[in-house]
């Protein structure tokens, strides 16, 4: 091993000799090569110094560039999922939308032509082909795409097994907005059969008459002589 020393080599050699030459030489780019290994170690070289700073900072840039493989794998599992959310909550609204049609129109909004359920609970209706603003329905058309989209959300999840619902659903005089009486009976109908199925229940609480011919007696709560409790 040589040592960097601050003296010049000194040879014991002849100085004609070429074996005296090349040790020399040898030694000579040895001590150098030290020299500058121990400038890289100390950051004592001038020159070199920034170069080799450069050099080394350029390095650490690029080995932390370098992906984290476990990052890595996240990401594509986050994407995968996300993806996969995306579709199939696609195919969940438009069977959803499907569904508010149907029960709206049977509900007596015949010009419904389609809906765009969005994830704020906007509608975004569409009448007679045509892009209709939900506050432009009457007030009785509201009221039967409220009850519409709510039985439809309920039908759907059960349907595909989508249980988060609570079961319970409770509504104030749901055909309070003068309804026809073929509508009432229309909109009692369908929230008595939501009410019937498998882990759902539906309490109402309305005037019309109509409650009578839906609903068995013993499901029905009323005043004495079946007057209004209130």
């Amino acid at each position: 091993m040589l040592v960097a020393r601050s003296v010049p080599f000194q040879s014991t050699l002849p100085p004609q000799s070429s074996r005296w030459h090349a040790a020399f030489e040898a030694a000579t780019q040895e001590v150098y090569q030290l020299r500058g290994a121990l400038g890289v170690a100390t950051r004592t070289i001038g020159a070199i110094a920034p170069a080799v700073d450069d050099y080394l900072a350029a390095n650490a840039e690029g080995a932390q560039q370098q992906p984290d493989p476990d990052a890595a794998i996240l990401e594509a599992a986050a994407d995968v999922l996300t993806e996969a959310v995306g579709e199939r909550s696609r195919a969940l609204f438009a069977e959803l939308n499907v569904e508010i049609v149907k029960i709206a129109q049977n509900l007596g909004v015949k010009d419904l032509t389609g809906v765009s359920l969005a994830l704020n609970g906007h509608v975004n209706a569409r009448k007679s082909g045509a892009r209709h603003r939900f506050s432009a329905f009457s007030p009785t058309e509201r009221l039967r795409i409220r009850i519409a989209t709510v039985v439809a959300m309920i039908k759907v999840c059960r349907r595909r097994g989508i249980m988060s619902h609570p079961g319970l659903l409770l509504i104030d005089a749901p055909t309070a907005e003068e309804l026809a009486p073929e509508y009432v009976h229309l909109a009692l109908r369908t929230l008595y059969d939501a009410g019937a199925m498998p882990g759902m229940q539906i309490i109402i609480t309305s005037l019309e008459k109509e409650v009578w011919d839906i609903f068995p007696a013993d499901r029905i709560v009323t005043g004495p002589e079946r007057r209004e409790l209130f």
